[in-house]
């Protein structure tokens, strides 16, 4: 016959702390280090004014090519309207009807 198999059961001890969790205090305004006004050269001062001279750098180059194409629409515009512009005989339209 077959015998029965027996099985054992470890049980895990579970440990709790015994530690007390910090109470929450409430928020409070504090006071500053330094002063608002203060300046010091830092790296991240550096980073900040070498992209705001990039972005002006770039700013600058994009209003000088606007300022380029709207001198191009002015002179095509200055050509086309000498063509337009030039006053008819009216005699000589007479002449042709």
């Amino acid at each position: 016959m077959a015998t029965k198999k027996t099985t054992t059961t470890k049980r895990k001890r579970i440990v709790r702390s015994t530690k007390k969790t910090p109470q929450v205090k409430s928020f409070r305004v504090t006071k500053d280090d330094t002063p608002f006004f203060t300046f010091k050269l830092t790296r991240q001062t550096v980073y900040w004014l070498a992209l705001s001279a990039v972005v002006i750098a770039f700013t600058l180059w994009i209003l000088k090519l606007q300022s380029d194409i709207q001198d191009i629409y002015n002179s095509i515009d200055a050509n086309n309207s000498t063509v337009i512009d030039i006053p008819v005989d009216a005699d000589k339209l007479k002449k042709k009807n």
